[in-house]
C-alpha cells in the first residue's frame, strides 16, 4: 500500500520501502531516490498546513521555532507558550494558531471573561468565581457590547432561556434550584427581535420547586402574584395580609413619593362599585377612613351618606389648629355652584377675624370674636349689640317670625334674666300680637297705691317735632324731660357719649306712663266726684231757696 501521509510511515526504518508508491527499498534505482525526496518534501508541507488531514499524535522532541511558535512541547509534561497572558486560556485564533490573552483567563478557581483581573469582590469581601468585563462607552441599553447572552436555538414560540441559581443539598451532590430567572421568547420573525418576557421564580418552601413570583411582560407591565399584569405595576395577593408594605426607617420622611409629569398624584379604583379604605393596626387592622363608589368620604364610618361625613365616639369631631402663631388659625370652606355664586368661610386671624358667611362674593353674616352676630353689617360701629341686623328698603322687614299653630297664643320671643326666669315676651295668637312684661304679684313686695300721679301728669311736656334723619314729623316727649318726671320710662343719660366720643342716645318706653296716667285719672275722678257731689248739694240748696 502506497504511503501518502507521514502518519503512514513506520517507526522501523526497514519497513519504509516507498513514498507514495516511489520505490526506495534497498537496491532501488538512484533516480527513485530523488523523486522520493521531492514527494517527502510535499508531504511535509501538507503536514504543516494540515492539507492532507494528517494530525500530530505521539511525542516529539524540542525544536527551534520561529517567532510566536512553540518553545517547548512535551506530550508527557508541561506545555509552555513563549507569548500570551498569565492565566490565559489557550484557544485557536482566527488563523487557527494556538494562543492566549486577557480576554479569557482562568487561575484554577476564578474565570474571567474580558478581564485578566477576576478578583472582583462582593459585599462581604469574597472573590467571585466568574467575572465578565468589557470596555464600552455606549450609554444606551441596545448599543452596549458589555453583556452576556443566553440563547435558545430552537424557534418554538414561548420557549425559554434560563439563569438558574442552585445549591448542593447536604450529602446529595445534585444541584437543586432555589431561584430561576427565565426569559420567554414570544412571536418572532426571521431577522427581527422577538417579543420577550422576564419571569422571576423562587422556591416558596423546603423541597418545593421554584414557582413564578414576578413577571415583566412584553409591554413593560410588572406583575407580582400574577402572570398577566394589565398595568405598569399589578400586585395580586391571596393571603390574609396586605399585598404591599412600605417602611421608612428614617422618622419624618415620606414612605411614598409619586406624581406624574405635572406633579399630580392620582389613585384609581377601576371598579364601579369599589371603594378606597384606609386601615391601620395589626393583623387585619381597623378601618379609619373610606371613599365609597359614589365619592362620599367617611371618617369613623364605612357608609358615608354625604360627600363628607365624620363620626366620633368621644364627642370631638374635628380640631383645626395652627402652629404659626396665636392669631393665625384659619379654616376656609367654599361651597359654591359651577359659577362660584355661593359660599362661606371660617376664619380667626387678622384677615378673617370672625366666622363669616358669604355668597355672591359678598359677606352676609358674621359672628365676631366677642360672640356678637351681625347680619348684612360687618361692624357694630354705632352699637355694641349681641345681634345686629340691617336691611334695605326693598325688603318688607328685617326680621320675620311665623307661627303655624293658631290654636293658642305662642311666644315668638321670650326675654329672660340672669337667673333664667322669663321677664317678658312677644306673643302672637295668629291674629294679634301682645307685648308683655313680667308682673306677677309673687315677684313683688312693698306694694302700695300710687299717689301724686295727677301732679306728675301736670309736669309732663308733650310736644311735636321733626326727626333729623328723614324730616318726618313726630309727637311725644323729650327723653330727659320725661326722665325728670317718670324715670322708669327712660333709658340712658342726657348727653352721654361712649369711650370713642360717640353719642349714646336716650330711649323712651311710654308704656310705663300707663300706671301714672291711670293713677292720675283716678285722682282726677275722685276730684270730679267730689265736685259733682258739691254741685249736687248746691243745686239742691238753690232749688230750695228759689221755692220759698
Amino acid at each position: 500500500m502506497a504511503k501518502t501521509k507521514i502518519s503512514e510511515f513506520s517507526a522501523t526504518p526497514g519497513n519504509n520501502t516507498d513514498i507514495d508508491g516511489i520505490n526506495i527499498a534497498e537496491g532501488c534505482a538512484p533516480s527513485g531516490i530523488n523523486d522520493a525526496i521531492r514527494e517527502l518534501m510535499s508531504q511535509l508541507k501538507d503536514f504543516q498546513t494540515g492539507a492532507a488531514g494528517d494530525s500530530f499524535n505521539g511525542p516529539i522532541g524540542s525544536v527551534t521555532p520561529g517567532a510566536g511558535a512553540f518553545t517547548t512541547l512535551s506530550a508527557s509534561s508541561t506545555l509552555t507558550l513563549s507569548g500570551g497572558t498569565a492565566n490565559g486560556v489557550l484557544y485557536l485564533n482566527g488563523s487557527k494558531v494556538a494562543t492566549s490573552g486577557s480576554a479569557l483567563t482562568f487561575d484554577g478557581t476564578n474565570l474571567g471573561i474580558g478581564t485578566s483581573n477576576n478578583n472582583v469582590f462582593d459585599q462581604v469581601g469574597a472573590a467571585r468565581p466568574l467575572v465578565v468585563q468589557k470596555s464600552d462607552t455606549s450609554t444606551t441599553i441596545a448599543g452596549s457590547t458589555a453583556s452576556i447572552t443566553i440563547s435558545n436555538s430552537d424557534t418554538t414560540t414561548n420557549n425559554t432561556a434560563q439563569l438558574n441559581f442552585a445549591a448542593i443539598t447536604g450529602a446529595n451532590t445534585n444541584q437543586y434550584s432555589s431561584a430561576i430567572i427565565s426569559a420567554i421568547f414570544g412571536a418572532r420573525t426571521n431577522g427581527q427581535y422577538p417579543t420577550g418576557q422576564l419571569v422571576f421564580s423562587t422556591s416558596t418552601s423546603l423541597n418545593a420547586a421554584p414557582t413564578e413570583k414576578m413577571r415583566i411582560d412584553s409591554s413593560g407591565n410588572v406583575g407580582i402574584g400574577t402572570s398577566s399584569p394589565t398595568r405598569k405595576l399589578q400586585i395580586s395577593s391571596s393571603g390574609s395580609t396586605c399585598a404591599i408594605r412600605l417602611d421608612n426607617t428614617v422618622s419624618g420622611r415620606p414612605t411614598i413619593l409619586a406624581y406624574d409629569d405635572s406633579q399630580n398624584l392620582t389613585l384609581t379604583n377601576s371598579s364601579d362599585t369599589g371603594y378606597f379604605a384606609f386601615v391601620n393596626g395589626t393583623g387585619a387592622g381597623t378601618e379609619r377612613m373610606r371613599i365609597d363608589s359614589s365619592g362620599n368620604v367617611g371618617i369613623g364610618t364605612s357608609s358615608p351618606a354625604a360627600k363628607f361625613q365624620t363620626n366620633s365616639t368621644d364627642g370631638t369631631i374635628a380640631i383645626f389648629r395652627t402652629t404659626s402663631g396665636a392669631n393665625n388659625g384659619r379654616l376656609n370652606i367654599d361651597i359654591s355652584d359651577s359659577a362660584g355664586t355661593a359660599g362661606f368661610s371660617i376664619g380667626g386671624n387678622s384677615t378673617f377675624p370672625a366666622l363669616t358667611f358669604a355668597n355672591g362674593g359678598s359677606e352676609r353674616m358674621r359672628i365676631d370674636s366677642s360672640g356678637n352676630v351681625r347680619i348684612n353689617n360687618t361692624s357694630n360701629a354705632t352699637y355694641s349689640a349681641q345681634l345686629n341686623t340691617q336691611f334695605t328698603s326693598s325688603l318688607n322687614c328685617g326680621l320675620y317670625l311665623k307661627v303655624t299653630n293658631t290654636s293658642s297664643s305662642q311666644s315668638m320671643i321670650i326675654f329672660g334674666n340672669t337667673t333664667n326666669d322669663a321677664v317678658g315676651a312677644i306673643n302672637t295668637s295668629g291674629s294679634s300680637t301682645s307685648y308683655v312684661t313680667s308682673s306677677d304679684y309673687r315677684l313683688k313686695e312693698n306694694i302700695a297705691p300710687m299717689t301724686g300721679a295727677l301732679a306728675k301728669v301736670a309736669l309732663l311736656k308733650p310736644c311735636t317735632y321733626t326727626w333729623k334723619a328723614d324730616g318726618s314729623a313726630g309727637q311725644g316727649f323729650i327723653a330727659h324731660e320725661l326722665q325728670a318726671v317718670v324715670p322708669d320710662c327712660v333709658t340712658g343719660e342726657k348727653d352721654a357719649i361712649d369711650e370713642e366720643g360717640k353719642p349714646e342716645y336716650q330711649g323712651v318706653d311710654t308704656s310705663f306712663l300707663v300706671a301714672t296716667l291711670t293713677a292720675a285719672i283716678k285722682e282726677q275722678q275722685a276730684i270730679i266726684e267730689q265736685q259733682s257731689q258739691a254741685i249736687a248739694s248746691l243745686t239742691t240748696r238753690i232749688a230750695a231757696l228759689e221755692a220759698k
